[in-house]
């Protein structure tokens, strides 16, 4: 979630709760927009990825349903070891590190589903997690990564079956064609 201003890293003072200030807390000097810092440049790339990546803007509730003829849910949530999350580890409030991966049909052929993998990791540990099985026609590439300043991935995400998500942070992974 995103508040006017964050883009160029307006941080209220730490206060969470401004909404009531009428002073420099509150205010947002537009005349200084800091648009040249890498934090302005994650933000931008963020919301490209989002207009660029038609499940991100999906206009129905995600139900957990296969999609078309693929054996791909619209939307499931993985725990580390690769398993599907059940109804019980909701439950367990120690859980701080998970995926969910939301799949819809391609936008241009109506045909083939694109999935994209979101993995969290609010643990202060890096984790080793098990990618969710997809077509053997598509492998995980990251697009994403918290770990770099501009969230860009500086270097290849080679095919594998695992992802080390580092401790605090956040990554975007999306099932391409190999």
């Amino acid at each position: 979630m995103l508040l006017a201003g964050d883009e160029f890293s307006r941080t209220q003072d730490g206060n969470n709760n401004a909404y009531c200030q009428d002073n420099t807390i509150s205010w947002i000097d537009w005349d200084k927009p800091n648009s040249e810092g890498t934090f302005y440049d994650f933000v931008r790339r963020v919301l490209k990825l989002r207009s660029s990546c038609a499940v991100f803007r999906h206009g129905e509730f995600l139900r957990g349903e296969i999609v078309g003829d693929s054996s791909l849910k619209d939307i499931a949530w993985f725990l580390p070891n690769g398993r599907e999350m059940s109804e019980a580890d909701w439950s367990r409030s120690n859980r701080l590190c998970l995926g969910v991966q939301y799949t819809v049909l391609d936008g241009n052929s109506g045909e083939y589903p694109s999935a994209y993998l979101l993995l969290m990791n609010a643990s202060d540990r890096d984790v080793t997690f098990s990618l969710p099985a997809i077509p053997s026609r598509l492998r995980w590439s990251c697009l994403l990564n918290t770990i770099f300043e501009d969230g860009t991935p500086q270097a290849p995400f080679p095919a594998a079956t695992t992802f080390m998500i580092e401790g605090r942070s956040l990554a975007l992974l999306a099932a391409t064609v190999r």
